[in-house]
């Protein structure tokens, strides 16, 4: 049977499939279209997704150091991502902090030695990995994809081919029993399956950037091309994408978490294309998801913003106070060895700088120990890592 979007056919060895699995036929999409006859109201959420990415982008220039903005980003993802793949996301906070005092240290080694240990914290490196290709000049295809999910898996360097998967693959839910369809077989059938996603993605298409990506982030996850974390791959391309093609500066959209609390749907509307329903629909849904979660970032600098400026009213002076608390918002985890370097001051100062924003309620050491403490803003924190980022930031204060 097939339809617009593509067709179904019966397994090759259904008896060595895995018996939730038995009885689902296998769904072959069609190459991902580069052209779509849209109704007006789709073009309509494409126009106010684009809208809602530029005032993204005109935040973020706002903010002094958009690494920050972007690490979170990719932590947020990760933690998603990670609980998609069973693995506990809730040591993503506890991570963060050492990653940032790592980082603050500038020990890099440090920080991907700490990453590569956990499972959550290897969606953290493969996003940076992305990132960083993407920002050398390359383009998001097979090859990145592979090395992508290379690193998820925590195998060694690999070939984009040999790293696809070698059975049959499923899509649907968490586990092999919430599966609805079995994905391209594999072999030349999946060789040719990415390809041909590889090959749209690069086509000249009058559709807009937004629905590019959506449709590419639907093609990738019927194709499920490698032997894990094909969710988490489809949904980092398209946050690459959304930097690639221009529509953000930096990866600065945390997408996981807003697909993830509207899980249910995502599946519904897959399941709708796969059984011949309209594909505007899926457009619409993840257009939606876009200017939703990009507003929702707006708000968060907007509070960070908030945040600077309640910092400074509290530490006016003197001068090394005023330095460090107006860093915080992009600096919040921080040691008496990193403010010594950073800004040249006495260990001595930098003492008296942390025992000063400790009593104002700014600062929390992380540790009960006399020497090498670790200091968290976590009001910052909280901001940048929360799942729905709209409270003010006195309460974020309050709260800690």
């Amino acid at each position: 049977m097939t339809n617009a979007h593509g067709g179904w056919v019966e397994p090759a060895n259904p008896a060595t499939l895995p018996e939730p699995l038995r009885g689902l036929r296998v769904y072959l999409p069609n190459p991902m279209p580069v052209d779509a006859r849209l109704p007006t109201g789709t073009h309509r959420n494409l126009a106010e997704a684009e809208h809602a990415l530029g005032s993204l982008n005109e935040s973020a220039e706002r903010v002094a150091d958009r690494s920050m903005l972007v690490l979170c980003g990719q932590i947020r993802d990760a933690r998603s991502s990670g609980a998609l793949a069973g693995h506990d996301a809730d040591l993503v906070e506890a991570l963060l902090f050492h990653l940032w005092a790592a980082r603050a240290a500038g020990d890099d080694a440090a920080v991907a030695e700490l990453l590569a240990k956990h499972p959550v914290g290897r969606f953290v490196l493969a996003s940076a990995h992305g990132t960083a290709r993407l920002a050398a000049g390359a383009p998001v295809d097979p090859r990145l994809l592979g090395e992508i999910s290379a690193i998820l898996t925590g195998s060694g360097p690999r070939d984009h081919d040999t790293g696809l998967r070698r059975h049959q693959g499923w899509f649907g839910g968490r586990t092999e029993r919430d599966a609805y369809l079995l994905t391209v077989p594999p072999g030349e059938p999946l060789r040719r399956a990415l390809a041909e996603w590889s090959a749209a993605l690069r086509a000249p298409s009058p559709l807009s950037r937004v629905a590019r990506i959506a449709l590419s982030h639907l093609h990738l996850e019927l194709v499920q091309p490698y032997p894990e974390a094909n969710g988490h791959v489809a949904r980092l391309a398209s946050s690459l994408e959304l930097v690639r093609t221009g529509l953000l500066r930096d990866q600065v959209l945390p997408m996981s978490h807003w697909l993830d609390a509207h899980r249910a749907e995502y599946h519904e509307r897959v399941r709708a294309v796969v059984h011949g329903g309209p594909v505007h629909e899926w457009i619409d849904f993840f257009a939606t998801g876009l200017r939703t979660e990009a507003l929702a970032q707006v708000r968060m600098i907007d509070e960070l913003a908030a945040l600077h400026r309640a910092h400074l009213a509290l530490a006016p002076r003197p001068l090394s106070l005023r330095r460090v608390a107006a860093d915080l918002v992009t600096s919040p985890v921080l040691t008496h060895r990193t403010l010594v370097e950073r800004y040249g001051i006495t260990m001595k100062t930098a003492t008296q700088v942390t025992g000063r924003l400790v009593r104002l309620g700014v600062l929390t050491s992380l540790e009960e120990r006399v020497y090498n403490k670790v200091f968290v803003c976590r009001a910052v924190v909280r901001l940048l890592t929360t799942e729905r980022p709209v409270e003010r930031a006195a309460r974020d204060q309050d709260a800690f």
